[in-house]
């Protein structure tokens, strides 16, 4: 998809030394202080902070511009193909517009509990049809910089439907041994044991390295960047 098509996209991770957003106890605050003021500060830039229905299950995130950089309001999203989001999730709290993305298959129930509090779009059959999502946030919502912050299944479907332009990783001093992993994938396609776009085939450089307290945050641009000033 053309890139005017859809917004700029980023997607924001935090993670553990070996590669984890969270741990099994479900411990996953690993950013410090002063990484979270950077990301707040990104957040307000933005027209849109998206995640996916794990993480609002797991976390119950805001969503939100705080930390100094209120008064910004990008639009909540979040990508929910079986409309499971409970109708006390703070991204319903009327703090900011919220549009939750479903499938076409979801509960007609579930969609009129939640039209009141939301904006329900359906977009793909069974799961969200994330290319259409973005299509929609472009054209309808004029959304140009959507900032994606996990979990893991969400990054790894961005991830692979070539999809993101730039990637913001935070590396925390923590060693977590086992948990959730930055990218979650479920078919072994993904790693190109088929013809076709793999993982394997999708580069990204570094543009920057910065230090925020113990957080060291790696920034990258989609290699289609580079390939353009060359």
């Amino acid at each position: 998809m053309p890139h005017r098509q859809r917004p700029y996209t980023i997607l924001s991770v935090a993670q553990s030394i070996d590669g984890f957003i969270a741990g099994t106890s479900g411990f996953n605050r690993f950013s410090s202080d002063q990484d979270l003021d950077d990301l707040h500060k990104l957040r307000s830039t933005v027209g849109a902070i998206a995640v996916g229905i794990g993480t609002v299950l797991a976390d119950n995130p805001r969503l939100t511009v705080r930390r100094g950089f209120e008064g910004a309001k990008p639009l909540r999203v979040v990508f929910d193909s079986f409309l499971r989001l409970p109708k006390d999730a703070l991204v319903l709290n009327g703090e900011a517009h919220t549009v939750v993305f479903c499938g076409e298959d979801a509960s007609p129930s579930s969609f009129d509990a939640l039209g009141p509090l939301c904006e329900v779009v359906a977009v793909g059959k069974g799961k969200v049809d994330i290319k259409r999502a973005l299509e929609f946030l472009a054209s309808e919502k004029r959304v140009d910089r959507l900032l994606v912050e996990g979990g893991g299944k969400i990054i790894g479907s961005f991830l692979r439907e070539d999809l993101a332009d730039e990637l913001r990783v935070s590396i925390n001093p923590f060693i977590c041994g086992e948990g959730v992993k930055m990218v979650s994938v479920s078919e072994k396609s993904d790693w190109g044991d088929k013809k076709g776009t793999s993982l394997l085939d999708i580069r990204f450089y570094p543009k920057s390295v910065q230090q925020f307290g113990h957080s060291v945050v790696i920034t990258y641009l989609h290699a289609r960047y580079f390939e353009r000033s060359n």
